[in-house]
């Protein structure tokens, strides 16, 4: 018998997307999955969606966020973890696609080794007719240790969507479930302990997923200076966790924050200055080689 796989799903008001990311859960090749989708308290049709996969597919549960557990993707996360019944989880949230044999070729992996942690490659889309991967990132490699699979993080844009990871129930116990207090940055941090728990990470670069690009309703842009301060507040905390094998992953991290932030909301900069000052002090050098570069072909110009 094969393991079984927990697909875990939280959705708020997305009956106009979710359509395609179940059809993308339907079509798996591997066949011995649940899905359990969570609803947030949606006010659209999401409800009768769902009712229709579920009549289709007995492997589909839909379940309601109980109203004495807070309003969030990260609670209905952990109420879905804990209906969850498989040895693997795939996490992934109600607007993305799998290819159709990505938990084939994961399962096929993470039984090779259980302790590791298995990645796959990605890109975006607009509409599941266009699929735009993301190709030839040092992080689409088998790795031994969580430091060389930071590192290889901080030059392929910092991270992985979700769902491009599979990972065995044991590991999310282990690590922990999802902060329901965060409006930002939810999956960053929780990625981090996760990657605390690990030490060997395979990449399935035979399949891949897809998040679809848009800036709507989206948590990860700052759009009130509490997101931004919240932001700040969260790499605080990956900083000190993964200060000793993460140094260039969160460098390159911060350095993005940095940018947004400086530009949006100049006052947390001085506010936290000390966090920053490694890359104010980078920026500084970067732009005083700028300064000497210029300097000297002004000069030969001139001349």
């Amino acid at each position: 018998m094969q393991p079984l796989v927990s697909i875990i799903i939280p959705t708020f008001n997305r009956a106009h997307l979710i359509g395609e990311t179940l059809k993308s859960v339907l079509s798996q090749t591997y066949f011995n999955w649940e899905c359990i989708v969570v609803d947030d308290g949606s006010t659209d049709n999401t409800a009768e969606i769902l009712a229709n996969y579920c009549k289709k597919d007995t492997r589909f549960q839909y379940q309601l966020r109980p109203e004495n557990i807070p309003k969030g993707a990260n609670a209905c996360r952990n109420y879905g973890f804990e209906w969850s019944k498989g040895d693997f989880i795939q996490w992934i949230d109600s607007d993305d696609l799998m290819l159709p044999n990505k938990l084939e070729v994961q399962v096929s992996l993470i039984k090779e080794d259980s302790s590791a942690l298995i990645t796959s490659t990605w890109g975006r889309f607009v509409n599941s007719k266009e699929l735009v991967p993301y190709p030839n990132y040092v992080s689409y490699n088998n790795f031994d240790n969580r430091r060389d699979f930071l590192n290889a993080l901080a030059t392929s844009r910092g991270y992985f969507p979700i769902h491009a990871y599979l990972m065995t129930k044991d590991l999310v116990l282990k690590s922990g479930g999802w902060d329901e207090t965060l409006v930002i940055n939810q999956d960053g941090e929780f990625m981090s302990r996760v990657f605390k728990n690990v030490n060997k990470f395979f990449c399935a670069k035979s399949t891949s997923v897809y998040y679809r690009h848009t800036d709507k309703n989206s948590t990860s842009i700052y759009t009130n200076i509490k997101k931004a301060e919240a932001a700040i507040q969260i790499w605080r905390k990956i900083s000190k966790r993964l200060k000793k094998e993460g140094k260039s992953y969160v460098f390159f991290n911060k350095k993005l924050l940095y940018k947004n932030i400086k530009k949006m909301y100049p006052n947390l900069i001085t506010k936290y200055l000390y966090f920053f000052k490694d890359v104010i002090a980078y920026n500084w050098y970067q732009n005083k080689l700028v300064y000497r570069a210029i300097k000297k072909m002004n000069k030969l110009f001139t001349s």
